[in-house]
Formats: C-alpha cells, structure tokens, sequence
C-alpha cells in the first residue's frame, strides 16, 4: 500500500510539476542558461555544463533529471547553443534537446564585469520523447484508463527570452511550451493540457571589498493558467585572480497557487571555477510535508569556460 501510493504520489507531482516548469528549468542556479536562451554567447566565451539532479533521496523512482549543455559566442553579435536533457520521474521519462540561437547589442565598450551593458534576444527550438511506463503499474484494476501498456509520444516546443545587463543591473524574460500543449498517450479525458511557462528574473551585482561580490536577485515564474513561484536568492562570489574564484548561494523558493497545496524549499550552493574548470553542488533542503519521507534533494555541475578574449574581469559562476 505505501509503494502504490508513492508511486500515486510521483504521478500526480509529475503533472503538476510538468504543468508548471519544463523541469531543466528548474537548475538555473546552476546553469541559467536552460532558462533563457538569450544568454547563449553573452560572456564571449565557450561554455559546457554537465547537470546531475536527484531529487527526494530515500523515495523510490523520485525524479531525477540529466542536462549537457554547450553554449558560445560566434561573432558579429551572435551566440548559438544547445543542451540534451534525460528526465525520469517515477514511471515517466521524457529525453529531449534544444537548439538556441541569441542575438546581442552591445550598449558600451567597458568589458569589466560591472560595465557591461547589452541587450540579448534568443529563441531556441526543442524536439523530446516521451514516455508512460503504464507496465510497471500493476495496481490498475480499478482504472481504465491505465491499461498496463507502455506508451510514448514525440513533440515539438519553443521558447525564447531577453537579456539586459546594465553595470550591475540585470533582467530577463523568457517563455517556454510556447508550441506544445498535449501529449497523444493520453485520451481526451486524462490527458493535462500543458500551459505555456513565463520566467522573470532581476537581479544586482555590486562589490563590497576588493575580493568579494553580493548578487541579491529574485526569480519569479508563472503559467497561463494561474500557478506562480517566487524565488529569493543571494549569491556570494569569492575572487583571487581572473581564473580562481568561489562562491556561495541561498534561496528560498516559495509556490503561489491559490487554491493548491503551497511548497516551501531552501537551497545551498557552494562552487569553483578554477583555471576553467567549474564544479558546483546544491542541496534542496525542502520544508514541506513530504519532507519526513525523504532526504532532500541532490544537485550537482560540471563545467569549463574556454575564453575566447579577455572579456570579463573574472569568470561569473553564471554568465
């Protein structure tokens, strides 16, 4: 009974996960760049990021989530990227990639980190597979809309964003499930209608000592069909030299669904860049009641930077 209704549970939260967040979305502390595509190329420089997510330690078949991304700066204004994504929660899995293309203008000549300021406008197109496991449910006699056979759809989505940076400044938007509504594994009366999702972000960056930076910044994401999150963050960056730098990061994430069960989650992150190399890792401490069933979350980056010009003062843990 405790394994049918887990598995029940991962179900529902897959849904109404699905129905709120694409879930790469979910790591942009860790890779902002799967949320807007405008930030392909911003930093002029070749980026590639390896994501690892575990979430709900302790519960089985809980979601887990794989990204490779590749990012850069091809000149004349013009960033191309892509990242292939492996999702698995509970009996669905979906495997997808997206290909990006980001146009920047640049609104001065300084190139330290707070002067830069440029406007950036991407569209990415994504192409995933997925599939319903109804094989592994074999507490299924009271439904029938659960057949025991396994299913699986192929579909199509786009997204597209904006980027301003202003010294310290910085605000995106971007927008994904702009071309994706239903999956055909469903039938018309169990199949959810995915809502288009909208991402709005602000955040500043500014120096308090020779050797250390604070970036206060919140995230705010909403569908079309009136579910929202807010997220408080506050990132510490810790520098020595042009390619040795640290940095520590919190937030506080908080659902505001009317009518919905209402989450709160606290995360830490701590990172590296090292001659190049990144290496990042967050911990989703959750505050729900779900929580006494499970061991938090797991997130873990990898990562490299290679610099195409001396751009940037220091290597930002984010752009």
């Amino acid at each position: 009974m405790r394994k049918l209704f887990i598995t029940i549970l991962l179900l529902t939260g897959f849904l109404e996960l699905k129905s709120q967040e694409i879930s790469v979305f979910q790591y942009y502390l860790l890779n902002p760049y799967l949320m807007n595509p405008a930030l392909a190329g911003f930093s002029q420089q070749t980026e590639i990021k390896a994501t690892l997510s575990q979430q709900w330690i302790g519960i089985p078949d809980a979601p887990a989530t794989q990204t490779i991304s590749a990012h850069s700066y091809a000149g004349k204004g013009i960033g191309i990227g892509g990242y292939f994504y492996n999702d698995k929660n509970g009996l669905n899995k979906e495997t997808g990639f997206n290909l990006t293309g980001a146009y920047h203008i640049n609104l001065g000549e300084e190139q330290e980190l707070l002067k830069i300021r440029k406007l950036s406008f991407g569209i990415g197109a994504s192409a995933f597979q997925h599939t319903l496991n109804l094989a592994a449910f074999t507490d299924h006699d009271y439904d029938p809309a659960v057949d025991g056979a396994e299913k699986s759809a192929f579909a199509i989505d786009f997204n597209a964003g904006a980027y301003f940076r202003y010294d310290g400044l910085s605000a995106g938007i971007s927008a994904a499930g702009l071309g994706f509504k239903k999956l055909s594994i469903y039938n018309d009366a169990t199949e959810p209608v995915f809502p288009a999702n909208f991402y709005i972000n602000v955040g500043y960056l500014f120096q308090t000592s020779d050797y250390i930076m604070l970036e206060p910044s919140v995230v705010y994401k909403f569908t079309n069909n009136q579910q929202s999150q807010l997220d408080a963050n506050l990132k510490a960056i810790f520098y020595q030299s042009n390619d040795q730098q640290y940095w520590l990061s919190m937030s506080v994430r908080k659902t505001l669904d009317t009518g919905n069960a209402q989450f709160l989650d606290l995360v830490g992150l701590a990172g590296v860049n090292y001659k190049g190399f990144m290496f990042a890792y967050a911990y989703d401490f959750g505050m729900s009641e779900l929580n006494s069933s499970h061991s938090g979350s797991h997130q873990l980056m990898l990562g490299t930077l290679i610099k195409k010009a001396e751009t940037h003062r220091i290597s930002c843990p984010v752009y």
